[in-house]
């Protein structure tokens, strides 16, 4: 049994997707099931519930040999370290209490380098709760998503321009959901591991936001520019459409880990080098969005 923790998110249903066409036995833990396919609804054992309630969790996990964990994402949490740790916690209690056998952590980076880089220092914190579990442990380390650009699609589709506050030169390294989703697959399939370990996904290459942007002009088929916006502009933006303060100051702690380059401490090498390319993804993920 694989249980699978935000299967209805980029990197979740990816993973969902593709386990679907093995033989192994799946659940989801999803709040909203009516964001799942009938397909998944057809095939897939399904716990709807929410991955911070004790108990629920526990069930959830009843005899679950592996599980695929992901910390759902917000804009709204008040302190970062503890919203990351109300699941945490939850997830290494049931897992002790279920004796699952192996997970598979989403993570970040930083590697514990930079103390206060938002979510990749919380995410620093929450791999070393799950190693001390008991259970096998991979951690995937992971360049920034490719996906979180589409928090800029509107200005992109109707102004021509983004903006972060990291320089328009500093590179970083940028990973596909789907590379990642492969590589926890991968993983989730191989019952031969039993010990605690990590595993890099930086995707191809390093790219800077100019770069970025470049291949947007030429593959979008419109002029697309990058602003550097100064932190605390870029902070008062965020909370006018919707994020919490705190959560908006941890985005820019993460730019800041970017601009510090402390929020790479891998060195790339060809396997933990994935494939998918900005270009590509581009063209076949972002580009089709963009034009709905």
């Amino acid at each position: 049994m694989i249980v699978i923790t935000t299967p209805t998110g980029h990197i979740g249903s990816k993973v969902l997707n593709t386990l679907m066409q093995t033989n192994e036995k799946l659940r989801v833990i999803v709040r909203d099931p009516a964001k799942l396919s009938a397909e998944v609804k057809a095939k897939v054992e399904i716990f709807q519930g929410s991955l911070d309630d004790s108990a629920f969790v526990s069930k959830a996990y009843s005899h679950a040999e592996q599980v695929f964990f992901v910390i759902p994402p917000s804009n709204q949490y008040e302190n970062v370290n503890e919203y990351y740790q109300k699941f945490s916690k939850v997830t290494c209690q049931a897992v002790r209490q279920q004796t699952v056998n192996r997970i598979v952590f989403v993570s970040g980076t930083g590697l514990g380098v930079e103390k206060n880089a938002g979510p990749v220092s919380a995410s620093y914190l929450v791999e070393k709760e799950i190693e001390a579990t008991g259970a096998a442990t991979r951690i995937l380390h992971c360049g920034t998503f490719m996906e979180n650009l589409f928090h800029s699609l509107q200005p992109i589709k109707f102004e021509g321009q983004f903006g972060t506050s990291v320089p328009i030169d500093i590179k970083a390294p940028w990973v596909a959901a789907q590379d990642i989703a492969d590589a926890a697959v991968k993983l989730l399939l191989d019952k031969s591991w039993s010990d605690c370990d990590s595993v890099g996904v930086l995707g191809p290459a390093d790219l800077s936001y100019g770069e970025i942007a470049k291949m947007m002009t030429k593959i979008l088929g419109k002029d697309v520019s990058y602003q550097e916006i100064a932190e605390e502009s870029l902070k008062a933006l965020m909370v006018q459409y919707g994020s919490s303060a705190p959560a908006a100051e941890g985005l820019v702690d993460i730019y800041a880990a970017m601009k510090n380059k402390t929020f790479n401490m891998l060195k790339r090498t060809k396997q933990n080098s994935s494939p998918t390319t900005f270009q590509h993804w581009l063209e076949v993920v972002f580009k089709p969005a963009m034009l709905k």
